[in-house]
């Protein structure tokens, strides 16, 4: 789906989309400061996930918005990301 689409989708359920062809990066949209928030997602033991903080401000580009293959991600879990770059 094209990334407007997942974002809507995403707004209903887990707050966050990803590429299926990038999965390791996952990207919540925000109308705050943050804009929209970056991190990575890790498959630790028995399948848990562990999400990386990158950065706030991410900033696609043209090949980004163009993309069809956006999915909704994984709710992030903020008690347990690693918030500090």
């Amino acid at each position: 789906m094209t990334i407007v689409e997942a974002i809507k989708k995403a707004q209903k359920t887990t707050g966050t989309i990803k590429r299926e062809s990038d999965p390791i990066y996952l990207y919540q949209p925000t109308n705050k400061t943050d804009c929209t928030r970056m991190f990575t997602v890790d498959k630790g033991y028995q399948g848990k996930l562990y999400f990386n903080f990158i950065s706030n401000r991410w900033n696609p580009g043209l090949k980004d918005f163009l993309a069809d293959d956006w999915i909704v991600g994984e709710k992030l879990n903020l008690d347990e990301a690693f918030l500090e770059p």
